[in-house]
């Protein structure tokens, strides 16, 4: 990493800074090494890192001139051109810690500059001539794909543009019908105008990651709260459901319905991303340290703040120490969700204060029961008083088991989960990196796809759900139990319909 006098933080030699009219990584090393400079900060509140990062970001800008250069521009290749959009993300969190409008300013240059190139590697979704044409479809690289949601949706905000925010609803309608049941969007790795299949087109860890930090950001902005739902599916169904359940690993690539993990897709050509692995390093070993990312992110975004008091916008053991106004104000949430939907709260203040505790419903939920007064307010239980001392209180949602359809496939859900018939699988040992890191491929045992007759609903039995499935090899109802897709390797989520 190279830094210098005049605020430099970066990958190059000072003879080949911001020098470039072909693929770089100028802006996708600083996106990646500023966040993190600012999560220290975050941490630390060491003054110092967030002068380096400042000090580093207005050397960009006084090298590549806002709307008088073309950081963004490439004549071959670009990937990490695109992956360098994300710089939008640091001159976001400038903003909100400092309120100085000119990184925004600075992050609306860069979405414009960015769409303004025919940039060779086929990941121009987000380029607004793109969106705004009605016969365009999605084919980029998802990751890229996904983390532009979050340059998108800065730009739209720092421009106040109209034209913008209608760009920003059309592309959140086009990532929506390219979502699978579990939250994951399609693309092993390109989307390449394809629709959502749940056994033939798999979903990368890396855009899991990038799509959860993307819709967090985007309920921030918008105060969208629905949004929160589709990041609890993801996380707890399609982000659970691709890593080992027991052992150091995860799956690059993966299908809702995943009947091989063995180098190919689901065992009908080879694809080395296929597979569970503590490094993916004969691939790109990019997945492994996002896996490791996804749940941070989502704790971070667990609670938000307004002019009221706090927002339980999503569900989680969690403890959050914070201010409100001048006070100080601890709130524990203490539960087993999802797979509990019974959530105890602990709201503690040294002084009596007066504010709102607002909790999200979710979009699942068939009623609830609440120890404490409140009142219901569209999609929140609003617990507005004089809180002194420590106070507790208890909300349990009601679930129940769903079946919903798929291209005419049925499957089951239950409050935040998707439900799955797990296949018994033979482990194959891989390469090891180190003893507990090691790869492991899986082929099915009995590989038997079932079907759905009439009208049966799981019935929930503790942690598992038992239902009557049909076998069309035996040509009988078998009784099967399904789980959470978290809790598998292999799995069927979808079933075809039995009309014999």
């Amino acid at each position: 990493m190279e830094k210098s006098k005049d605020g430099y933080l970066g990958i190059y030699a000072p003879d080949l800074r911001y020098r470039f009219e072909t693929e770089n990584g100028e802006m996708w090393a600083k996106a990646s090494l500023y966040r993190a400079l600012l999560a220290y900060y975050d941490f630390t509140k060491d003054k110092n890192v967030l002068k380096a990062v400042e000090r580093g970001v207005q050397n960009v800008m006084d090298n590549c001139k806002i709307n008088a250069s073309t950081p963004y521009i490439a004549h071959a290749y670009g990937y990490g051109i695109c992956h360098g959009l994300a710089f939008t993300d640091v001159l976001d969190q400038l903003y909100q810690l400092t309120h100085d409008s000119k990184y925004w300013d600075y992050a609306l240059f860069c979405y414009k500059d960015f769409s303004s190139h025919d940039i060779i590697v086929e990941s121009k979704d987000i380029q607004y001539k793109n969106i705004m044409n009605p016969d365009y479809r999605l084919r980029g690289h998802t990751a890229h794909s996904t983390e532009h949601l979050r340059s998108l949706l800065v730009a739209a905000y720092a421009s106040g543009n109209p034209q913008l925010a209608e760009a920003l609803s059309i592309y959140m309608k086009r990532l929506k019908e390219l979502t699978t049941i579990s939250g994951g969007i399609i693309g092993d790795e390109w989307i390449y105008g394809r629709k959502v299949d749940h056994t033939l087109i798999g979903y990368e860890y890396c855009t899991m990651l990038e799509t959860l930090d993307a819709y967090t950001q985007y309920i921030q902005k918008t105060g969208d709260i629905r949004y929160a739902d589709e990041v609890e599916i993801l996380l707890f169904n399609a982000a659970m459901g691709a890593r080992h359940p027991e052992k150091s690993a995860v799956a690059y690539l993966k299908t809702d319905n995943s009947y091989f993990m063995n180098r190919t897709l689901n065992g009908m050509r080879g694809n080395s991303r296929y597979k569970y692995s503590s490094a993916h390093q004969d691939v790109a070993v990019c997945c492994n340290p996002n896996a490791g990312r996804i749940i941070p992110y989502y704790i971070q975004n667990l609670w938000l703040k307004d002019k009221d008091g706090f927002i339980a916008s999503m569900f989680g053991g969690c403890e959050v120490n914070t201010l409100f106004g001048k006070q100080p104000v601890s709130i524990r949430e203490i539960t087993d969700y999802p797979h509990s939907n019974r959530i105890t709260f602990e709201v503690e203040v040294k002084k009596p204060a007066i504010f709102a505790l607002k909790i999200r419903k979710p979009a699942w939920n068939k009623g609830f029961t609440l120890d404490t007064d409140y009142k219901e307010e569209g999609a929140y239980l609003i617990i507005n008083r004089k809180w002194s001392g420590k106070s507790t209180f208890t909300l349990e949602w009601k679930a129940e088991v769903e079946k919903h359809e798929i291209a005419g496939e049925p499957y089951f859900t239950y409050g935040a989960l998707v439900l799955a018939l797990p296949v018994e699988a033979t482990e194959i040992p891989g390469r090891i990196y180190k003893p507990g890191f090691q790869d492991f491929d899986y082929i099915p045992k009995n590989f038997t796809l079932y079907m759905h007759a009439g009208n049966e609903i799981p019935v929930k039995d503790g942690d598992h759900f038992n239902v009557n499935l049909y076998n069309p090899i035996l040509q009988k109802m078998e009784q099967k139990t399904l789980v959470p897709m978290g809790h598998t390797l292999l799995r069927q989520v979808t079933f075809r319909k039995n009309t014999e």
